[in-house]
């Protein structure tokens, strides 16, 4: 597909050059050179005063604070955020998956994804036994919504949860299950979700084969809307453990590994090993504990919790980690590695140039070390992220370069700064943009109008509106990783008092660290044969997906 569309563009290309006379060929590239002058040209310091902005003075300090209760059912937590959601309820599901071996991470997503899609065998109070077909028919006469996702992060450094919380709830890796339901099927939806976790079937490996070809397309249809998480995953998966397990989970690791699978699934034998594979997962996940998550009206939140300590009574309280998979860098380092043609070798920057057919643009990323949340320097690498993306970033590598999307921002809980590009057509000159964009900042000071815009736009980020659902489960996961209302509002004040040369600072500090970056290329065959006629110094290595 990719080559025949090259071809067609190439002879239209050449039969559009051969129809221009000499005056059509130079007036046509009047044209373009009056066109780019138009899009480097910048605009008065006069029209520029005639937008409107907000001051530092407009801006106050104030976070948007969600409330929380925290209650138990059993031994079990059960956080509750009362809010309006006119008369549906939302409640999750948490199960700590880090109780699990670092060898069977690279298959969770597989396990996620076929979770709502099974059948269930026989209940322990006399349900009878459902296919996938009679389950999947039953959930749509009861819920609005079913789903799974998977959640690894590191938390806040030295922070702490609410007291009522048992502390090795800090900062886990979670299978996070989500039911949305109308309050008045509630005594029908609820038990429901709890059935799936306890009898999920995975023994219709007919079905089991057609779930896994489904999620194998969909991960391969999603590399070019997509490609820019791709390239921002790979190039940070060696900075921890959370990044690491982020791009085994959703990755080019996870393609890589879900396409091995595929080409053995074939084979009964393997049918049945990944039948049985997922059941152990299961099973281990059973005595894994459970920490619950409710957002809803107090009816709802009254109806919900009513039905809890009978429905809650096989299971318990989050147990800790595997002893393997909390100190699993080795472990994971080894699932991270993805075979490939090394191109050189020296002691300078990593690249990777990662080729797919399927794509006719590129992809950049550089991962930078940057401060962590809850300092006056993580608001500081805030600020210049916004200021990069919106202002040189935008003008060189979307106005000028032809890039849908060029971003800069920091990861903070994973101590990151992240650079990256969207469906780029030069993602090796964006590369070069970035350290250069850098430089630029180093080197003068912002102009004080402009950060003030910049540090609005910072501010609106940080206290936008939440749909009443969105705030239950952004509670959940804060408190999950120690992202308090105190420290969020200590970084709004941060943002607020960011000055010029704090921007140039932080400017330095990365500069300094990007030359031993790891740095990432996703494209077609067009942007690596680009790549070979540029020198790097550092190693690199071609992987084909």
């Amino acid at each position: 597909m990719g080559k025949k569309l090259d071809e067609t563009l190439a002879s239209y290309t050449d039969s559009f050059e051969k129809s221009l006379t000499p005056e059509s060929r130079e007036n046509f590239l009047e044209k373009q050179r009056n066109f780019y002058a138009l899009q480097r040209k910048e605009d008065s310091p006069e029209l520029l005063a005639l937008i409107p902005h907000l001051r530092r003075e407009d801006l106050s300090g104030v976070p948007d604070r969600i409330e929380t209760e925290i209650g138990f059912s059993g031994t079990i937590p059960v956080l509750t955020h009362e809010q309006p959601t006119n008369g549906i309820a939302y409640m999750d599901i948490g199960i700590p998956v880090d109780t699990l071996p670092p060898g069977f991470y690279p298959l969770l997503p597989f396990f996620a994804s076929a979770f709502t899609g099974m059948g269930l065998s026989a209940g322990k109070n006399g349900e009878p036994a459902l296919n996938w077909a009679e389950a999947s028919a039953l959930l749509a006469q009861t819920a609005g919504g079913f789903g799974t996702s998977l959640y690894s992060s590191s938390p806040v450094q030295n922070t702490k949860l609410p007291e009522l919380l048992p502390g090795n709830l800090t900062g886990r890796d979670l299978l996070i299950i989500r039911i949305k339901m109308l309050e008045e099927l509630i005594p029908e939806a609820v038990p429901l979700l709890f059935r799936f976790l306890e009898n999920i079937d995975f023994s219709d490996k007919k079905r089991l084969e057609d779930l896994l070809l489904e999620y194998k397309n969909d991960l391969g249809s999603s590399i070019a809307p997509a490609g820019n998480q791709y390239a921002i995953s790979r190039s940070a998966a060696f900075t921890g453990r959370s990044r690491a397990i982020d791009e085994i989970w959703n990755g080019i690791s996870q393609i890589q590994y879900i396409r091995a699978l595929c080409k053995k699934i074939q084979t009964k034998k393997a049918a049945a090993r990944l039948a049985a594979d997922l059941d152990e997962i299961h099973t281990r996940l059973l005595s894994a504990g459970i920490i619950i998550n409710i957002t809803g009206t107090s009816s709802i939140i009254t109806s919900v919790s009513a039905m809890l300590p009978r429905l809650t009574e096989p299971f318990g309280a989050p147990s800790g980690p595997d002893s393997d998979s909390s100190r699993a860098e080795p472990h994971f380092a080894t699932l991270l590695k993805i075979n490939g043609k090394k191109r050189s070798r020296s002691k300078n920057p990593e690249f990777e140039f990662i080729v797919s057919s399927s794509l006719q643009v590129g992809f950049a990323a550089a991962v930078l070390p940057a401060p962590p949340y809850g300092t006056f320097e993580q608001a500081v690498v805030t600020v210049l992220g916004n200021w990069l993306a919106n202002g040189v970033l935008w003008e060189q590598i979307r106005t000028t370069g032809g890039a849908y999307g060029a971003f800069a921002f920091p990861d903070s809980l994973e101590k990151l700064f992240i650079l990256a590009t969207y469906r780029d057509p030069q993602p090796l000159r964006s590369l070069a943009v970035f350290r250069e964009a850098l430089t630029l900042v180093s080197g003068q000071a912002i102009d004080p109008v402009d950060l003030e815009k910049t540090i609005a736009g910072c501010y609106s980020r940080e206290i936008q509106p939440r749909s009443p659902a969105d705030k239950g489960f952004t509670a959940f996961i804060r408190i999950l990783y120690g992202i308090t209302d105190e420290l969020r509002l200590q970084k709004i004040k941060h943002i607020i008092s960011v000055q010029p040369e704090d921007i140039q600072t932080s400017a330095r500090n990365l500069f300094k660290e990007f030359d031993t970056a790891k740095q990432v290329i996703l494209g077609g065959k067009k942007q690596i044969k680009t790549a070979k006629k540029t020198e790097f110094t550092g190693n690199n290595t071609k992987i084909t997906i």
